[in-house]
């Protein structure tokens, strides 16, 4: 059909045509003049435009399907009923959906799932349609065409439009360690202030795993009794890291350092590679919040025990006096005095002053010795002289002057004079002799090898909690408002690597020797398969593989390019 701008055109084309040209004969001007008759009443249904609004990636809601803008720049006002259909590439149909009558004045009109659903009515297909999309508020993984069609009152058409939507339903990561609830430990030394706790962290990837994946892990920690998801939303973060290329990454040395006795949260969100990844990016998944506990375990250590002294000098304490007699003398023959003499005893004593280094590290370390050190004095000797004196009258202490002696060139020290018992006062053979540092350690060798051992898988384990659904297994009958369980089981597979250290010092000449070897793994992927189990059937996992059994995870896991280049 035409515009009626279109109309408008063709009628006034053939209005000038029919008043200016001779050719015409009577007749063909009658038909013409119809013809622009019956023109100017022709209705511009065409006219509407229709303009669905595409959903967010990987998503799409009933609401969705609704979504759109009517456009009727006629002057006419219609009544319509909007038609909508859901086309899935390999199920076909599988919602269809008609709305009550709406008004449609000229001018633009916005249509939302509320006009549908309050006066119209919605259709799924048979099966799992209805219940995904109420139970996941999202249609399930497929290919979808949302089609809408504006129609008349009488069924004919105004306008319409299609859109195309891809919809991959992707879970998030699944944690796997630290477990949730697990308590982390590390050995911590009485003599050590703190102690690097070092957790690795694993995860599984998305399921289906889309292509080009980074992750981001955040640690915020968890204060009194906060459930840990609570903690996540509200907690600021402890640690937080972006742009990780692997399930796998281990704290950092240099990060904070986690404190004994708290407790913490982590959780993991996946990111498509598609866009710039920053923490404030959206994330396409992200896994469930866990948390875990730090307790640190102390042990008496044995310490170095290597000490050495450094002579400062000889000193000497202040002249004192250490006994004062006094003798009175009578006359002959009389009771009267006429003398009195004073004995007097001085004394100092002779040090020899160290310094002396103990290292506090402990036995056997290879990095060079850290000290303590403190000043300590062993007696040398000690020197007396004693003077006697006449005096008449009483004899104030303090005003009598130590005697001159050859000590005097001595430095002098207030040490405490008495000194049994105090610490700094030490034996002479107590002291560590004068000794130059040992040599330090030279580091081991780094050259490092790796030999793949076997591949490896963990039992299966639950994805997630089971879920109770009201179909029955498929090709089994099962009596009517019985309930079956849906179990997803997921399982790791390792490749297990022994690892070669050379166990001679850096820089030895000659081949590698004294090999150490340690057993570590890597994760090659994760296996999860849904079993949907009968009224009062056995729940067991699926069949395992046949490859050996190890924890899960194995112990020592470590990133796949952590691994030596070199293979023995």
């Amino acid at each position: 059909m035409q515009s009626s701008h279109s109309m408008q055109r063709l009628h006034n084309a053939l209005s000038s045509y029919y008043h200016h040209s001779k050719e015409f004969t009577s007749k063909a001007r009658t038909i013409i003049g119809l013809i622009i008759f019956f023109a100017a009443f022709i209705p511009a249904h065409a006219q509407v435009h229709v303009k669905l609004q595409q959903p967010p990636p990987n998503m799409l809601r009933m609401a969705d399907l609704w979504k759109l803008t009517l456009n009727n720049p006629t002057t006419l006002t219609y009544i319509i009923k909007i038609e909508g259909v859901l086309d899935e590439g390999s199920e076909g149909r599988v919602v269809t959906g008609t709305s009550g009558s709406l008004t449609l004045p000229p001018g633009h009109k916005v249509i939302t799932y509320d006009d549908v659903k309050q006066s119209g009515s919605v259709t799924f297909k048979p099966g799992k349609w209805q219940e995904v999309f109420i139970r996941t508020g999202n249609a399930p993984s497929g290919d979808y065409t949302i089609c809408i069609y504006v129609k008349t009152k009488e069924g004919e058409e105004l306008g319409s439009d299609c859109i195309h939507q891809n919809v991959e339903i992707v879970s998030g990561p699944e944690l796997v360690s630290p477990y949730n609830g697990e308590v982390l430990s590390t050995a911590q030394a009485l003599t050590v202030t703190s102690a690097a706790l070092v957790p690795m962290f694993t995860w599984l990837p998305p399921t289906p795993a889309p292509k080009s994946l980074t992750y981001s892990l955040k640690i915020v920690e968890v204060l009194g009794s906060q459930p840990p998801e609570d903690a996540m939303l509200k907690n600021p973060a402890w640690f937080e890291k972006s742009d990780i290329p692997t399930t796998t990454i281990q704290y950092p040395l240099s990060a904070k350092k986690f404190e004994n006795g708290r407790s913490y949260a982590w959780q993991v969100k996946a990111y498509s590679l598609a866009t710039q990844v920053t923490i404030s990016s959206s994330p396409i998944a992200a896994s469930e919040v866990w948390g875990f506990m730090c307790k640190l375990k102390t042990f008496s250590v044995v310490k170095c025990g290597y000490a050495k002294s450094e002579f400062l000098g000889t000193v000497a304490t202040d002249w004192r006096i250490q006994d004062y007699r006094r003798a009175l003398w009578p006359s002959y023959g009389t009771d009267e005095i006429w003398g009195t003499d004073a004995a007097l005893k001085w004394r100092r004593d002779i040090y020899k002053k160290y310094k002396v280094f103990k290292c506090t590290l402990a036995l056997n370390h290879l990095e060079n010795h850290q000290y303590d050190s403190r000043i300590v004095y062993a007696p040398d000797s000690e020197i007396k002289v004693e003077s006697f004196f006449d005096v008449y009258t009483e004899v104030n202490l303090k005003d009598l002057k130590p005697p001159k002696d050859p000590s005097d060139s001595i430095p002098t020290e207030m040490v405490p004079l008495d000194l049994k018992g105090l610490s700094f006062i030490v034996n002479i053979g107590d002291i560590p002799p004068e000794k130059p540092e040992p040599p330090k350690p030279k580091p081991p060798c780094c050259h490092e090898t790796r030999r793949f051992l076997r591949t490896v898988e963990t039992n299966w384990h639950l994805h997630k909690p089971p879920e109770t659904v009201s179909r029955p297994p498929s090709g089994r009958k099962t009596i009517v408002g019985d309930a079956s369980t849906v179990i997803v089981w997921y399982k790791g597979i390792y490749n297990e690597w022994e690892i070669r250290h050379c166990g001679l010092e850096a820089g030895h000449g000659g081949n590698h020797a004294n090999f150490n070897f340690a057993q570590v793994y890597t994760f090659e992927k994760s296996i999860s398969k849904e079993i949907l189990y009968g009224v009062g059937e056995a729940q067991n996992p699926p069949p395992d593989f046949g490859l050996p059994k190890v924890p899960n995870p194995p112990g020592n896991v470590v990133p796949q390019q952590n691994l030596p280049q070199g293979i023995h």
